[in-house]
């Protein structure tokens, strides 16, 4: 999920340059579905844990004004190391926590 985010980070960045767009937590939830496809194919299942696919496949986004549960886990913080090289610092922290909310919801996590 960490490439997921990466590649978010990217195409957000793609969008807002193109088209002026700036809403990259919603570029990043898509990329996370995208790897939630992926997880059906035997050779590219890599263990994701159960708070990030029920979340994922609940069909909503989570974010930290409409939390999606109250998990805790550490999946959210865990995948958002690629945020600190896309955004620059005043920004980054933010976005980091917005990508968590997407599947975590708990308020220590975000």
């Amino acid at each position: 999920m960490s490439l997921a985010t990466a590649v978010g980070c990217l195409r957000a960045y793609q969008r807002w340059r193109e088209k002026g767009i700036d809403h990259p937590a919603s570029v990043v939830y898509q990329c996370y579905l995208d790897w939630l496809e992926s997880q059906n194919d035997p050779e590219q299942r890599r263990g994701p844990g159960r708070t990030c696919l029920s979340a994922l496949q609940s069909g909503k986004m989570g974010t930290i004004k409409e939390r999606i549960n109250d998990s805790k886990g550490c999946g959210g913080v865990m995948r958002t190391a690629p945020v600190g090289l896309a955004f620059p610092s005043d920004r980054a922290f933010q976005e980091g926590a917005e990508y968590a909310a997407i599947t975590h919801g708990h308020s220590s996590d975000i």
